[in-house]
């Protein structure tokens, strides 16, 4: 698939229950959280519609647009109420090797001296900022967990044949810790095209301010 949401989820005749949740993902960011139920995908129901599945995953991949956008009707478990909300999925690792494999290598770190907190994971992403600086296109990305002290040491590997030297990539990296984002990239960093670098990439991420706190598991 080109798109993923970060979930797991159980098919019934009203929609998809949440049974689990990934993170760092798009769901985490937008707040899901298991036991939600989503409804529809712009306006198109899933799970079991007169004895027709309708796959979350397959509408998602049907419905998103060119920048990944969604409209999902949820209905929040915790208050049962219903909500519209906007998410932009991120692009999905192709299942084939790519034509001509290339590599990013350097590493993360932050200027505060004290440690990196046990159970921490982190997200180091490479990214298209052509279009959109604020909501760019993933190409790549690596999550690394318990990775000790920084620096965190990271490898990006990506498909060559993907880079138009006529774009603005661009490398950023957070670190969470049970859920909560504790450091982030500033500003991206510009990579690979215009004579930037794809090697020894010094990733120097700020102390996030008044972090939100996600729930659920990791991974897709």
């Amino acid at each position: 698939p080109r798109w993923k949401l970060g979930i797991e989820g159980e098919d019934f005749d009203v929609g998809v229950r949440v049974t689990e949740v990934y993170r760092p993902t798009p769901a985490s960011r937008a707040g899901i959280e298991v036991d939600d139920i989503i409804l529809t995908i712009n306006g198109f129901q899933v799970g079991i519609v007169n004895g027709q599945l309708f796959d979350v995953g397959d509408e998602l991949q049907k419905r998103a647009d060119s920048r990944g956008y969604v409209n999902l009707l949820i209905w929040n478990h915790r208050d049962r109420t219903l909500a519209n909300r906007n998410v932009r999925l991120e692009r999905s690792l192709a299942p084939n090797p790519p034509s001509r494999l290339s590599t990013l290598v350097g590493t993360v770190t932050y200027r505060e001296r004290i440690a990196l907190p046990p159970n921490s994971v982190v997200e180091v992403r490479l990214v298209d900022i052509t279009d959109n600086p604020r909501f760019p296109r993933v190409l790549v990305d690596e999550v690394i967990e318990n990775p000790g002290n920084v620096p965190v040491n990271f490898r990006l590997n990506f498909d060559g044949d993907e880079i138009d030297q006529r774009r603005i990539y661009a490398v950023d990296a957070q670190i969470w810790t049970q859920g909560r984002l504790q450091w982030s990239t500033p500003t991206p960093i510009p990579v690979i095209t215009r004579g930037n670098p794809n090697r020894s990439i010094d990733v120097v991420l700020t102390r996030a301010v008044a972090a939100p706190v996600f729930q659920g598991g990791f991974g897709r």
